[in-house]
């Protein structure tokens, strides 16, 4: 009984990081609007490697101004 006790913590501690979880790795691309030929009026692209889309409603500015 204690040569099973022995061996299998050394297995157990062998296999346990094989256990961890898989990260579902996917590229800044995924991130950005599909590509469309209906004039849908998406756009996105990628700034620095990082997936950028712009925010704003109905094709008007995002701009602020104040007097």
């Amino acid at each position: 009984m204690p040569f099973r006790r022995v061996f299998s913590a050394p297995l157990l501690l062998a296999i346990l990081p094989l256990l961890q979880c898989k990260s579902d790795v996917t590229g800044p691309e995924s991130q950005l609007p599909p590509a469309t030929q209906n004039g849908a009026n998406t756009f996105g692209c990628l700034v620095n490697g990082r997936p950028w889309t712009p925010r704003g409603n109905t094709g008007t500015s995002n701009y602020a101004v104040l007097y």
